[in-house]
């Protein structure tokens, strides 16, 4: 039944990792995208849950920047969760727009491109971040007693400029225009979630994430913003998994959880 077939990308990663295993304990199946199944301590979990699971869980190679590399992972599904996103610290970036903002719209592109070959897939769901909404805090000055929602992109950051977080302003937007570009009436659906900073259980200790590098800066006094009286919005991974899963059942744009 394609109903319960979905599709996670970038599924050995921290957010991800939690989506896989609670749509498992839910009784989907799950066809799920990696850079390498040779990199088994990447995948570790990932197999663990195969066994787990027997028959529940597939696992397919993709490269973000290669076309059609997820065309066949998306065959016979019926949501796709779009969660692979290429991450790097900020102090540590050299190039931003070959780094960072080129994959994640790439990834993006080839994501949706698949999805549009698909005539199964009624759902997308893509995970952003509060960055694609503001980066500095000159974004939400104007903001007070006021609510962010999907039309509020952050207009701060740019390419040379905290590049990650323009990198998700830049591919939430790309997505929306292949939604706004499908024919009526439109076949498939977008959610985007927007979540602040991700703590909670990893589940491989080879995790990556934005969240957790940012914690990490933080326990080491690296963080490259100094140390200032800073203030964040934080929500468990369980959490934002559980919200990933629950929006197959809302008609709902964006989901911004803290």
């Amino acid at each position: 039944m394609t109903e319960n077939i979905c599709l996670v990308t970038g599924a050995s990663g921290f957010i991800a990792s939690h989506v896989v295993r609670q749509l498992l304990e839910n009784g989907y199946q799950v066809r799920a995208t990696v850079r390498s199944i040779k990199n088994e301590k990447k995948i570790k979990h990932l197999l663990d849950m195969q066994a787990k699971w027997p028959g529940k869980l597939t696992l397919f190679e993709a490269d973000l920047l290669k076309p059609g590399s997820f065309d066949e992972p998306a065959k016979g599904c019926s949501v796709v969760y779009h969660i692979a996103s290429p991450f790097f610290i900020e102090s540590q970036i050299r190039d931003g727009q070959k780094e960072v903002v080129e994959p994640a719209l790439k990834g993006t592109q080839h994501v949706l491109d698949a999805v549009q070959k698909c005539e199964t897939i009624k759902l997308v769901v893509v995970t952003s971040s509060v960055a694609a909404i503001f980066g500095d805090n000159a974004d939400v000055q104007s903001m007070k007693d006021n609510t962010l929602s999907s039309e509020h992109f952050n207009t701060t950051s740019t390419v040379t400029h905290n590049s990650y977080s323009y990198s998700k302003v830049i591919a939430e937007k790309e997505a929306w225009k292949y939604y706004e570009a499908q024919p009526s009436p439109r076949r498939w659906r977008l959610v985007t979630i927007n979540p602040g900073l991700v703590l909670g259980p990893s589940l491989s200790p080879t995790s990556e994430s934005g969240s957790l590098s940012l914690l990490d800066q933080l326990l080491r006094g690296e963080l490259f913003l100094g140390v200032p009286d800073l203030w964040f919005a934080t929500v468990d991974v369980r959490e934002v998994a559980t919200a990933h899963l629950r929006v197959a059942q809302t008609r709902i744009r964006m989901v911004a959880i803290s």
